[in-house]
């Protein structure tokens, strides 16, 4: 899948794009927690990380899939 993610760490840095696979791999090596602030490109609001089907686990495909996204812009208005 070509999706790709921003996310915002511990609410001050907004980073991405990153594909599917590398934000997955982020989050399950403890990279991203679940608490974090996700965008996938085509969301109409980014979300909590933990709230992403899939991101933590390793049997479910990810939610959604599109437009671009201004990840600067999305993934800020969600930091608090």
């Amino acid at each position: 899948m070509q999706n790709q993610w921003c996310y915002t760490r511990d609410g001050r840095l907004t980073l991405g794009p990153v594909t599917w696979q590398e934000l997955r791999l982020m989050a399950l090596a403890g990279e991203i927690s679940p608490s974090d602030v996700v965008g996938h490109v085509g969301m109409a609001e980014p979300m909590r990380a933990g709230g992403v089907d899939g991101l933590f686990t390793r049997d479910r495909p990810p939610v959604g899939h599109g437009l671009p996204m201004d990840c600067a812009a999305k993934t800020a208005d969600r930091t608090h």
